[in-house]
């Protein structure tokens, strides 16, 4: 089987024979194996794939779909299916550079990450990785940041996580127009 990452490709294979290790591979008349090898990676797959957006910055997410993904988050937590993760490691942050050099779990990292696939918006509770509300936006960008997401809003010590799955859940521009819609007709009323 060919390695999902184009940096690696065989890298790590190559590697171990020439140590003299017998590398056996799950795809072998091994179907069943295969499967379960390529379920336990796939949320790594689809992040390391290439996207056809600009996940560096989100440039795409203007205002009017930053509302619409707060509107689909509200109702979301009004009905109970928002998803919200908490912090769950015991260090603390009680300032920017503390913030900067916070360890994101691993396993952490990993549940959010398959979550955000999934789901695609994840409220983060971060108020037991940090006392104050901006230090709560700053560890949503970091965690935003590395699983390639966009802080769709950060409230209190909360960080509102948004990243379109494969294939995509929410429909952004229709969503944006429905809001946009919707908020123009309270207007003239």
């Amino acid at each position: 089987a060919r390695d999902p990452n184009p940096r690696v490709d065989g890298g790590g294979v190559r590697l171990l024979e020439e140590a003299g290790i017998t590398v056996d591979m799950a795809n072998d008349g091994n179907d069943s194996l295969h499967q379960d090898c390529a379920n336990l990676i796939q949320d790594f797959v689809k992040r390391i794939l290439p996207k056809d957006y600009d996940v560096e910055n989100y440039s795409h997410i203007n205002g009017s779909i930053r509302r619409a993904l707060r509107s689909v988050a509200g109702r979301k937590k009004a009905d109970d299916s928002l998803v919200q993760v908490n912090w769950n490691a015991k260090s603390k942050a009680s300032n920017e550079e503390e913030v900067d050099e916070l360890e994101l779990p691993a396993e952490w990292l990993e549940h959010v990450d398959g979550l955000l696939w999934r789901q695609e918006l994840v409220n983060l509770r971060l108020n037991k990785a940090v006392n104050k509300k901006k230090l709560a936006r700053r560890l949503g960008e970091r965690v935003a940041s590395s699983l390639g997401a966009h802080v769709a809003q950060s409230v209190g010590h909360t960080a509102l996580l948004y990243r379109p799955g494969i294939p995509p859940i929410l429909n952004l521009e229709e969503l944006a127009v429905t809001v946009d819609e919707s908020s123009d007709s309270n207007n003239e009323s």
